[in-house]
């Protein structure tokens, strides 16, 4: 210790600059080193498949490959838009419409919470282990009211809450290219490309209620055709799965 003592008070003003200059640089890339490892220790997320199933990157290669897909909660249910009929709503003890609304906002909540997001990666007692932060995205989703276990929501009191906001809301499928808005379970309002759930409040002025299952209330043709709102919420027509576009 009194070498070292000694040895910096023999040093003069020009070696004192140029040691303290390289440890400034040490310092800095010891800095830099720490941040590229943090960073490097943590995963991009590259496609939500759906809340159960993501893929991550974990060789930072930005593409997915083999091995990269996360499966979480696999003894759990979610109401999927791919299940949108009268059985799956009896199972759940709600309404068709109520459905069609949950299995929309659920995929939001999924991406809401995993797009763009970094994440870290842990492999718990053979289960694959997601964290945003602290919490864990096995956590968030149990938490969410979007979770059920054997048909019944894993937390009651948020599944109540965002079950009276769509009670509330009353959403409407919009389709922004033909300006033209439907109930949740019309056929064409499922087969439209890039659609929108709504609030009613949140429609623009001027969208139209579809013919078929709204009617129009200015037209005495809605009376001899459409289909009645009792043939639709008995039976949503088997259609294919439009990407998902959040509101």
């Amino acid at each position: 210790m009194n070498y070292l003592k000694n040895l910096i008070l023999n040093l003069d003003n020009n070696d004192k600059e140029r040691y303290g200059t390289v440890i400034v640089i040490v310092v800095l890339f010891i800095c830099f080193e720490l941040i590229h490892i943090l960073n490097s220790s943590r995963y991009d997320i590259i496609e939500v498949i759906n809340p159960f199933e993501f893929v991550l990157d974990k060789n930072h290669n930005g593409v997915a490959d083999e091995n990269e897909t996360i499966h979480v909660l696999k003894e759990y249910q979610y109401i999927s838009r791919e299940h949108i009929n009268q059985d799956e709503a009896v199972k759940y003890n709600i309404s068709l419409d109520e459905l069609s609304a949950f299995a929309y906002l659920t995929e939001k909540f999924a991406n809401d919470v995993l797009i763009d997001k970094k994440v870290d990666y842990k492999l718990i007692k053979g289960h694959d282990t997601v964290f945003l932060q602290k919490d864990s995205y096995q956590d968030i989703l149990l938490k969410s009211g979007y979770v059920f276990k054997d048909n019944r929501p894993v937390n009651k009191e948020a599944f109540n809450k965002r079950l009276n906001q769509i009670k509330k809301a009353d959403y409407k499928i919009y389709n922004a290219k033909s300006n033209k808005y439907h109930n949740l379970t019309c056929e064409y309002g499922l087969k439209a490309h890039n659609y929108v759930l709504l609030a009613k409040y949140q429609l623009p002025k001027g969208a139209k209620p579809c013919k078929a299952c709204l009617g129009d209330i200015h037209s005495k043709h809605h009376k001899k055709s459409g289909c009645s709102k009792m043939k639709v919420t008995q039976k949503v027509p088997n259609v294919s799965i439009p990407p998902l576009i959040f509101s």
